[in-house]
């Protein structure tokens, strides 16, 4: 589940996944899977010190959190709005708490959810980078090197 993480810009934030049979990630209102995340990060990696180039990644954007939906309600099986509550009524919170472990095989779902989300959100195109300060940015949200 998304996990609570103090950004210089937005003080503190919800970032991770969201749904145990997905791999998709969420950055407050920024979604994207995670597989395209670690490529990101490896791209910016392999620039080393010297560049600091930015990268324009592809994300989905819900800009209205009614769209986006109420991940607590989905979970306890009492609301699904939005693209949360969509994707959690396809696969619901397990009733047993021992089952709640994140899918290796999550990507198997990315063509699932991409459709659902669709319906929710508008591609955009986001830069993401570190400066040379050792600060990452994505978006707006800019975090320090520690946090990140």
């Amino acid at each position: 589940m998304p996990l609570s993480f103090r950004s210089n810009t937005h003080g503190n934030i919800a970032f991770g996944f969201f749904n145990i049979e997905s791999d998709m990630l969420l950055l407050e209102n920024y979604f994207f899977f995670a597989d395209s995340f670690c490529k990101w990060v490896i791209e910016l990696a392999k620039q080393g010190d010297e560049a600091y180039t930015d990268l324009n990644c592809p994300v989905f954007h819900i800009s209205d959190s009614k769209d986006a939906g109420d991940l607590m309600g989905a979970i306890h099986g009492m609301r699904f709005t939005g693209f949360i509550g969509t994707l959690y009524q396809r696969f619901p919170f397990p009733k047993d708490p021992l089952a709640f472990k994140q899918n290796p095989r999550g990507f198997e779902t990315h063509k699932i959810v991409t459709a659902e989300i669709k319906n929710f959100a508008k591609r955009k195109k986001i830069a993401i980078g570190f400066s040379k300060e050792g600060q990452f940015h994505m978006g707006s949200y800019l975090f320090d090197k520690e946090v990140f």
